[in-house]
């Protein structure tokens, strides 16, 4: 599927959240918690944009959104960038919660006063089909790497990664223990300025196979962060050839550095929190 047809997918029967709670109320619209199941419901309601078949349409578009938001975000212009951030409202959780993720990837600026919006949405308990905490969990860590702050007092623990579910473990473990949280974008370039107490990289995601600019990139933070952690996730099939040609030509002044398989977020956060309290890697989940 194409993203022009994803995104065209987003209107079909769209109806806005705040639209249909009013339409509930004046009772033009059947809430959905009235029937046993979807198969009953759009029987009775063929054009209400919740029934199984017209959500299913508009949760198709958004999920592939999502796919290509990481894959391909080279393609998203913002014209399609801003058709994404007028769905943020639509009344479905799964639609809402696929395109906040896209945002991750593609956002800009135009995007932060709709996800603020969206915060609104799922925290306002007199709307309908809200307070997904799913929702509310990934728009707090789009916000936070649309809107990053910084306190020069603070260590940064700085993270660029595809897996969302990690960064917002390492958003709360920063807002829980006093340290800035940058979140970056895949490019090598500028890693070596970025000012960090804690680094992790996605080496996949980063994109870049060329080994000899790893072990460069790799030397000069040996070199300039002695204080410092850095963490490169690596896929598990990739270990071996990582390995041979970045990890052991590396200099020996390179430290601390951890090249774990990729691991959930939780298994880092953890690796993290004891590194920072005792100085010690200890990988074991």
């Amino acid at each position: 599927m194409s993203l022009e047809s994803a995104v065209e997918m987003l209107d079909y029967r769209f109806m806005a959240v705040k639209d249909y709670g009013e339409a509930i109320l004046l009772n033009k619209l059947a809430p959905m918690a009235k029937y046993e199941d979807d198969l009953q419901f759009a029987r009775a309601h063929p054009e209400h944009p919740l029934n199984y078949i017209n959500r299913g349409k508009r949760i198709t578009g958004a999920d592939e959104i999502r796919n290509l938001s990481e894959s391909c975000a080279e393609i998203f212009t913002v014209d399609i960038i801003g058709k994404i951030n007028i769905h943020l409202s639509d009344c479905c959780a799964t639609v809402r919660h696929s395109l906040v993720s896209a945002l991750y990837f593609v956002g800009d600026q135009s995007s932060i006063p709709y996800i603020t919006r969206l915060v609104e949405i799922e925290s306002d308990p007199n709307l309908p089909e809200t307070g997904s905490e799913m929702v509310m969990d990934v728009a707090g860590v789009v916000l936070c790497k649309l809107t990053p702050t910084s306190d020069a007092n603070k260590d940064t623990v700085f993270v660029i990664s595809p897996e969302i579910e990690l960064v917002r473990s390492l958003k709360d473990f920063c807002q829980s223990n006093g340290m800035n949280l940058s979140i970056g974008n895949p490019s090598l370039a500028n890693i070596v300025e970025v000012p960090f107490k804690v680094a992790i990289l996605d080496w996949e995601w980063l994109g870049n196979k060329d080994p000899a600019e790893w072990i460069d990139v790799l030397n000069k933070l040996g070199t300039t962060r002695q204080d410092s952690l850095l963490i490169v996730t690596l896929p598990q099939n990739l270990y071996s050839w990582f390995s041979n040609y970045v990890i052991k030509p590396l200099h020996t002044s390179q430290k601390p550095v951890l090249f774990p398989a990729r691991a959930l977020g939780n298994h880092l956060v953890r690796i993290v929190a004891n590194w920072l309290s005792t100085g010690r890697l200890e990988t074991s989940s």
